[in-house]
């Protein structure tokens, strides 16, 4: 009689290994897909034809953009034009920001039909910087969530030269507040804004979360052509709730006389130091700097007049350049 075969159990399967997330590709350049059309435009962004030109090409393509940019051009749009310009925004808003949406946040879209202001996060930032500082000469960028040291890290290593905003507060778009950085966020910032033209800084709260004059120094010693510094200064311990134990921020006047007397700082046009709390500093305390035509130290809530506080978006900062006054 054959014997029944022995059941045996199975091997036991080895434990896998969790699998690590991917790392975010970086962005291709968009100009190594794309005609020179985009790069010429960039190169004479006050010509709209040169943007005409490029949304042709676009539409030739398929791409939603061309349409709504040709659209948004025209000097006066039928109620038909309208229509199709409104639907187009409604419909398919991300695809309008092109390659660089999937790493923004939000972002709104200018007169001409092209993304003038949005915010990202920093890590979307080192992510997408290739995509992003493509998407508009004049792009008015809002940067927040540094509290990670790797991406933080990574970020040092870029230059956001072309980007012509760079910002960290609340003046570019609304829905998301400032992002302070400490001395030593700042420090390790700074090559990354060796070659920005206009930045904005976020210094509202405590010692613990926002720089010094000292870390401004650096940042001074650092750049290279900056002509628009805007510092919202706030400093929480002169508030009505101070929280116990936290350090109050330097006097307001300590940041004017960094900004007044750092090397790096006299290529500034123009300079937005104002507190929302505390007593303001004079225009005068920038006089030493050659090149600047415009310096703004009252307190923001007094004066009121820009969208956001202070100037964000680029044709609002050629008018502070310019020594105008928004309305």
């Amino acid at each position: 009689m054959a014997k029944a075969p022995v059941k045996t159990k199975p091997p036991a399967a080895k434990p896998t290994a969790k699998a690590k997330p991917a790392k975010a590709k970086p962005a291709e350049n968009p100009t190594t897909k794309i005609d020179p059309l985009l790069a010429q435009y960039w190169a004479n962004p006050s010509d709209t034809e040169l943007l005409r030109v490029w949304a042709d090409a676009l539409s030739e393509r398929g791409d939603l953009r061309g349409e709504f940019i040709q659209l948004s051009l025209l000097a006066e749009r039928t109620p038909e034009q309208e229509q199709r310009r409104r639907a187009l925004d409604d419909k398919h808003h991300g695809k309008l920001a092109g390659p660089a949406r999937e790493f923004l946040r939000e972002f709104d879209l200018g007169p001409n039909g092209i993304v003038h202001a949005a915010r990202c996060e920093a890590d979307k930032l080192v992510a997408g910087l290739a995509a992003i500082e493509w998407i508009n000469p004049r792009l008015a960028l809002k940067v927040t969530s540094l509290k990670s040291k790797p991406v933080l890290d990574e970020l040092a290593k870029l230059s956001l030269e072309r980007i012509y905003h760079v910002s960290f507060q609340w003046n570019v778009i609304g829905s998301q507040g400032g992002s302070p950085m400490t001395d030593a966020q700042l420090i390790k910032l700074a090559p990354a804004f060796r070659r920005v033209r206009h930045l904005s800084l976020d210094c509202g709260g405590y010692l613990d979360n926002c720089f010094t004059p000292e870390g401004l120094r650096v940042l001074g010693n650092t750049v290279e052509q900056l002509e628009f510094l805007s510092i919202n200064y706030y400093n929480s311990a002169a508030g009505n709730y101070p929280a116990a134990k936290r350090r109050a921020l330097p006097p307001m006047q300590d940041y004017a006389h960094a900004i007044a007397t750092t090397p790096g700082f006299r290529t500034l046009k123009t300079v937005f130091l104002r507190a929302n709390n505390t007593g303001s500093v004079s225009p005068e305390a920038f006089a030493s700097l050659p090149s600047l035509v415009y310096a703004e130290t009252t307190p923001r809530l007094k004066t009121g007049g820009w969208p956001y506080g202070s100037p964000g978006l680029a044709d609002e900062i050629d008018a502070a350049k310019r020594g105008e006054r928004h309305a």
